[in-house]
């Protein structure tokens, strides 16, 4: 064994590391050098008469105390009262996220179509509601022009002008029914402008059956006067904008189905 170090074997020399020895020689022997010093050497015994207890396995430190910093009068202490609280925002919820493409969008409920049934409820509404609103409109103007027939003044008829107003309103009604079915206003228009055209191209026959079957003792002046207002054309002018009302309806409503479809199918693609 060698003297300088008892893991070394005698028989092999102290390696020496010259800097005119070989790159190669100078690093093997400092290689095989560093390996005989990391070589795991037993653990040291305390002399003899030392109980082990009495050795120290590990040394405590004494705790050193912070120094305290004591606040400068007039300014306010901010180590004292800053207060760190990251657990305050643990129950806060997150804002919503607005979508952002098309298709997160939430689709609305769409709305039921009209079947067969409802077109034919809106023919009968139709029909029923644009008669009601002629009778109504050519009573009204029949009192109206009965009381202007001889000489014109500024007189009114309360109840003519009440006639009249409430067949506006009853022809609104059949136009906005048809954003439901354009059955309505389309039936409604037909049969007005069909008994227009009676009235306005063959005023004699008309005037002469509307006499026969509607006039009466009381009510003879008015209907003669109502006869006057349909012969003039109106019943046939209010029965094409009302036929007119309902075909603009139907057709938009056609154009705005196949719109649809069609922007669907560039959302799929």
């Amino acid at each position: 064994m060698s003297t300088s170090d008892p893991h070394i074997p005698s028989g092999e020399p102290d390696p020496m590391i010259d800097s005119t020895s070989p790159p190669s020689t100078t690093r093997g022997a400092a290689a095989r050098a560093a390996a005989a010093h990391a070589a795991d050497r037993p653990a040291p015994t305390p002399p003899p008469g030392t109980d082990a207890t009495d050795t120290p396995s590990s040394v405590v430190r004494e705790p050193v105390a912070e120094p305290v910093v004591e606040p400068v009068a007039g300014r306010p202490s901010y180590a004292a009262t800053a207060t760190h609280t990251p657990a305050a925002h643990a129950d806060v919820t997150p804002p919503p996220v607005a979508p952002t493409t098309r298709t997160d969008v939430v689709e609305p409920v769409p709305p039921r179509s009209t079947g067969f049934g409802g077109h034919l409820w809106g023919v009968l509404i139709g029909v029923l509601a644009t008669a009601a609103a002629l009778a109504l409109g050519l009573v009204g103007q029949g009192r109206i022009l009965g009381v202007q027939a001889d000489t014109w003044d500024a007189s009114l008829d309360v109840w003519g002008i009440a006639f009249v107003t409430a067949a506006v309103l009853v022809l609104a009604v059949v136009v906005y029914l048809g954003a439901r079915t354009a059955a309505a206003p389309i039936s409604g228009g037909i049969l007005a402008a069909v008994a227009g055209a009676v009235f306005l191209y063959a005023p004699g026959i008309a005037r002469n059956e509307t006499m026969r079957w509607l006039a009466t003792t009381n009510s003879r002046d008015t209907v003669s006067h109502a006869t006057v207002a349909g012969t003039s054309g109106t019943i046939l002018l209010v029965g094409f904008l009302l036929l007119m009302a309902g075909v603009a309806t139907a057709a938009a409503k056609r154009r705005g189905r196949v719109l649809g479809e069609f922007r669907e199918r560039g959302r799929a693609a």
